[in-house]
């Protein structure tokens, strides 16, 4: 699917969120996204991702994995 789904294939709940969503091939949108992300996220230093504002919070740095000096980050399909 690379255009907007109709009306009624979604719950009416969704529209909302759907309606966010910029006109266009949604596959080029989400590759943008990507690259976006990517950039922000590799911009990240290590002392910056294990920042805790509290003790025991959690941290950025339990989830990005690094392969070299690429990043990969988690997906979907990585969760059960």
């Amino acid at each position: 699917m690379t255009t907007r789904p109709e009306p009624t294939e979604y719950a009416s709940y969704y529209g909302k969120y759907i309606s966010l969503v910029p006109e266009g091939d949604i596959v080029a949108l989400l590759e943008e996204q990507l690259r976006g992300t990517t950039a922000l996220l590799s911009s990240v230093s290590e002392e910056q991702a294990e920042y805790r504002y509290a003790p025991e919070k959690w941290t950025g740095g339990g989830t990005r994995l690094r392969y070299g000096t690429n990043l990969c980050l988690p997906s979907a399909t990585d969760f059960p």
